[in-house]
């Protein structure tokens, strides 16, 4: 029994313990050598106190890699990612951070602390009842972008259809997207305008 823990034990990636360890890890992971990554690992994990280096280590590697600039901009884009993870335990902190950059930039959201802030009240509204929350918005930023809801009132949208009936955030963007395809000279008394006015979207008059 002993040779076999301990031949999965010789396997088992080593966990990150200190600054150190996440350091190299962010260096091997990114291909780069960034100056202040270690001030920055220490903030988020002592001062911010929104994780272990593990998770902040993935965190930061992420931002990197989704081109997001080192600094300010990293720093309150992970935070707010690590963040939500930790009251929100079923989210992860790298898709919460890839969902946040694209409301960014898609203009959804003016900064990241805003993304934050419209991801945890969308989470606290229930608007992930459906497991789908994060993934619509990454999906269907652009359309909402193009048609000039920001990522307030997609997340108003979200909570008044899921309580009209629809199952999920997925459903009404696509219902949405329908409209927004089939926008010129759809009868108000259609399924897809009488589905919309149900959450708030009404069609223009053709």
């Amino acid at each position: 029994i002993l040779d076999v823990f301990n031949a999965i034990q010789e396997f088992t990636v080593d966990p990150i313990l200190d600054v150190e360890d996440a350091v190299a890890q962010f260096n091997a992971r990114t291909g780069e050598s960034i100056e202040g990554v270690d001030d920055l690992i220490n903030r988020l994990h002592f001062v911010g106190d929104v994780g272990d280096f593990g998770p902040i280590t993935d965190t930061l590697v992420a931002a990197q890699q989704q081109g997001i600039e080192f600094g300010e901009g990293m720093e309150e884009a992970a935070f707010g990612a690590l963040a939500i993870a930790k009251v929100f335990e079923d989210q992860n902190p790298v898709e919460v951070l890839r969902t946040m950059n694209q409301l960014v930039g898609t203009g959804l959201a003016p900064d990241f602390q805003t993304a934050a802030d419209v991801i945890t009240a969308g989470l606290q509204e229930g608007n992930n009842r459906g497991g789908d929350m994060l993934q619509t918005l990454n999906q269907f930023a652009p359309m909402f972008s193009e048609m000039g809801i920001d990522a307030s009132e997609a997340m108003s949208l979200f909570s008044s259809g899921l309580d009209a009936g629809f199952r999920s955030t997925s459903d009404i963007s696509r219902a949405i997207d329908t409209m927004n395809k089939n926008i010129t000279g759809a009868p108000a008394d259609s399924p897809v305008a009488e589905a919309l006015e149900s959450i708030g979207v009404e069609l223009p008059a053709a």
